[in-house]
């Protein structure tokens, strides 16, 4: 039988069946693949394990469920809806994230970052997408205090060629911080600085490294944002505390967008402020507050005013100050890379400076400005990776005791103008700070600080104000020894035809007139509590004038191989030529020695005085303050030497006076214990060209009666400070043989000030007592000898 032919309409079922089983097939084949994709994806980037669920494909809708990629990235919901053909032109209608979680720390390193392409990014920033919520978004973010944990939901609308517009909503906590940051605007994606729209922000911190991170710290920061097409408005506020250090800031300004839609063209803050209350630091507590008002301009060239006012007290024994504060106003200007301040004020101040062991090394110090500087001092500061500071102030020093050593060792400085002038610059590994500073009429230094590591380096030279060089200085800290610190100085020769002491040290120490050489050196390092090296100073026929005294020859070549406590190698003597004081010295020699225990060991002290002597034998004096005992032993003074150094006319006499003057060296004063002087049988003749008018008062019987007053006791009681106090009761009994009969008198005078005072003036202004003059007068008209007691 022929084969039966199949009809039109039974092939057109097959095929309607076959069509049929074929999109069942790939309705069920083609989300599997999917998910096989985008798994495969996942996975390849770093983000494994993967899993994840479409559930629904359309050519209208996408769903995918419970994705999840290793640690980093899940979410409960994905879903799109668009429509195909407007998808072909990048357009999506929606797209919904609901309750999408991500590890922000394990992004950080991940591969998701390094595969990310620059085209993937500028598709996606392409997109029209009608409306973009997520949902309950969280994440978290590992930090050193702990893991903060994060919260968000978002509401916006990107278009291909517009800004990204909606709500953004993000709250964060954990371990030390608290925040809520609500914003609502719109942001062109070609320029994300060009924003318009407002936000605000809440934080609460519990721990502000930047205080004290050793203590819990609460406070709040709040404020609000807002933007336009024409700039930023900043209005933020600040306070933070523990219950013991409080900080507040306040930062208010409006900040213009340029016309191609940079922002920071212009800026204009009336108000940046910082204030910080007991603000431990070093063992002391500072108070602070820092105000920059007035601050506007393009952020390239700009400017303002600033003032700082900050005070700090010693809360414990390692504080380096007792008390300090610090005041500072002026302008500032920043042109490019580089700020510059015009100072116009600043004082600092300091009570009792410490040293790291606590020793006090400085009662008061004060540092300010020199009184109309035109123009104002300068401070700049050049930023970059080879960022330098310079400085060009005058500034006006005035210090109290320094204690330049350990143990009371103290010099006294007064107050002096101070140039200062340098720069400041980073390197590779370290830095450098050059400074050049006066003494203004003195003294003036250049110096070079460099850095290595914790290796410092100090390089100064010294010079006069003429650019003489008079010394230099080099120190290192760090390395092998703590310090160490080297002094070498020329021969130094002052006079008419050299150096004038004036220009070199002038305001350091007042001398007059001088002439001679002199040289110094000094290498220094510490060892423990004593400062090993060898330091040395000659004087050559050294002569000068200091207040009213005159001092010429003086030699010594003296030398240490321990600074402190000072030890010398061996006996040390000084000479000079002259003393010319109220009564001169003449030809002394002093021998001592530094034992290295804290004491001056004076072994020996001749010195020719007044035609006699004043000698000395060992002595020792405290180098720490401590009260010390100087006996000396006066022998054959002449009378008629010492009495010419009064200067007054006419005064003379005769012999020879010897005693004793024990003397204490105690808080910088020198004093005379129980001192006694005394003479017997000489003559006092004052005989003046023109009587004095304080002993014309007595009439003229008085001028006879010392015209020729021949004594058999002379004897002077001296207690007191040798330089300003010093007492003097002198005891005089004798007669006048030209007068009365030769009637015995005696006379007891008081005198009392510096010694000075009382060598050249207080014989002249001496009154007799009335007493004595009546009995005089008595006695000379009568030619009786009239009963007299001492007076």
């Amino acid at each position: 039988m022929p084969t039966r032919a199949r009809s039109k309409p039974s092939r057109g079922l097959t095929w309607l069946a076959a069509a049929g089983v074929a999109l069942a097939g790939a309705v069920w084949l083609f989300p599997v693949l999917i998910e096989r994709l985008a798994i495969a994806a996942l996975e390849g980037r770093g983000l494994s394990p993967a899993t994840l669920s479409v559930e629904t494909l359309t050519p209208w809708r996408l769903v995918i469920r419970n994705l999840e990629a290793g640690t980093q990235f899940k979410l409960k919901e994905f879903s799109a809806e668009f429509d195909p053909f407007e998808l072909l032109d990048r357009r999506i209608r929606r797209i919904v994230i609901a309750e999408p979680f991500v590890n922000l720390d394990a992004f950080r390193t991940n591969a998701v970052a390094e595969g990310e392409s620059e085209a993937s990014r500028t598709t996606q920033s392409r997109l029209h997408i009608d409306q973009f919520s997520v949902q309950s978004g969280t994440g978290t973010y590992a930090t050193p205090q702990g893991v903060l944990s994060l919260v968000y939901s978002a509401d916006l609308t990107m278009a291909i060629e517009g800004p990204l517009s909606g709500t953004l909503v993000v709250s964060a906590h954990g371990p030390g911080i608290a925040a809520e940051l609500d914003w609502r605007g719109s942001v062109p994606l070609d320029n994300p600085l060009r924003w318009r729209g407002n936000a605000s922000l809440a934080a609460t911190l519990e721990r502000a490294v930047l205080i004290d991170a050793g203590r819990e710290i609460s406070g709040r920061i709040a404020g609000a944002v807002s933007g336009d097409d024409n700039g930023i408005a900043v209005d933020l506020s600040g306070d933070i505390t523990d219950g013991h250090s409080r900080a507040t800031g306040i930062v208010r300004g409006q900040m213009a967008a340029a016309a191609d839609g940079s922002v920071g063209q212009d800026f204009d803050f009336p108000v940046i402020e910082l204030a910080i209350a007991r603000l431990p630091f070093g063992g002391a507590d500072i108070d602070a507050t820092v105000s920059l008002t007035e601050n506007k301009g393009p952020i390239a060239v700009a400017g303002g005013k600033f003032e700082i006012d900050a005070q700090a007290a010693g809360t414990a024994s390692s504080a380096p100050v007792n008390s300090a504060s610090l005041a500072a106003r002026g302008e500032w200007r920043l042109d490019g890379l580089s700020v510059s301040f015009d100072v116009a004020d600043v004082a600092i101040k300091a009570n009792d400076v410490r040293s790291a062991d606590g020793s006090r090394l400085i009662d008061a110090v004060s540092l300010g400005l020199a009184p109309r500087i035109d123009p104002p001092p300068q401070v700049n500061l050049v930023f970059g990776s080879g960022g330098s500071v310079s400085i060009a102030p005058t500034l006006e020093l005035a210090a109290g005791a320094f204690r330049l050593l350990p143990d009371g060792f103290a010099l006294h400085v007064n107050p002096m103008p101070l140039d200062v002038a340098g720069y400041f610059a980073l390197g590779d590994g370290g830095s450098r700070l050059s400074i050049r500073s006066g003494l203004v009429g003195a003294l003036q230094t250049s110096s070079l600080v460099t850095t290595t590591g914790s290796r410092i380096k100090v390089e100064t030279q010294l010079a006069s104000v003429s650019d003489r060089p008079i010394g230099r200085i080099e120190a290192e800290f760090g390395g092998d020894r703590p310090w160490h610190v080297a002094l070498n100085s020329p021969d130094l020769n002052f006079g008419p035809s050299g150096l004038a002491w004036s220009e070199a040290f002038g305001p350091l120490l007042d001398l007059r007139s001088v002439e001679g050489r002199l040289a110094l050196n000094a290498a220094l390092t510490p060892d423990g509590e004593r400062i090993n090296g060898v330091a040395g100073i000659v004087f050559d026929s050294f002569s000068f004038d200091w207040s009213e005294t005159r001092f010429d020859g003086l030699t010594a070549e003296l030398s240490l191989d321990q600074l402190w406590p000072p030890r010398s190698p061996g006996r040390q003597t000084l000479t000079l030529g002259k003393i010319n004081a109220a009564v001169p010295i003449e030809n002394g020699t002093i021998a001592f020695s530094f034992p290295g225990d804290g004491t001056l060991r004076i072994e020996d002290i001749a010195l020719q005085f007044a035609g006699g002597s004043i000698d000395g034998e060992t002595s020792i004096i405290h180098l720490n303050g401590a009260p010390s005992e100087i006996p000396l032993e006066v022998g054959n003074v002449k009378l008629g030497e010492l009495l010419k150094s009064t200067t007054l006319d006419g005064l003379d006499g005769t012999g020879a006076i010897a005693g004793r003057l024990p003397l204490l060296l105690s808080d910088g004063q020198l004093l005379v214990r129980n001192g006694s002087l005394s003479a017997n049988n000489g003559v006092i003749r004052y005989r003046p060209t023109a009587p004095s008018p304080a002993l014309a008062a007595g009439g003229a019987i008085v001028g006879q009666a010392l015209a020729n007053f021949q004594y058999e006791e002379l004897r002077a009681d001296l207690n007191g400070d040798l330089m300003s106090d010093l007492k003097i009761g002198v005891h005089l009994k004798g007669k006048n043989p030209d007068l009365m009969k030769s009637y015995p008198v005696e006379f007891n005078l008081n005198l009392e000030g510096p010694i000075g005072q009382i060598a050249t003036s207080s014989l002249s202004t001496y009154r007799i007592p009335k007493t004595i003059k009546n009995r005089i007068d008595l006695g000379s008209a009568s030619g009786a000898a009239p009963t007299n007691s001492p007076q």
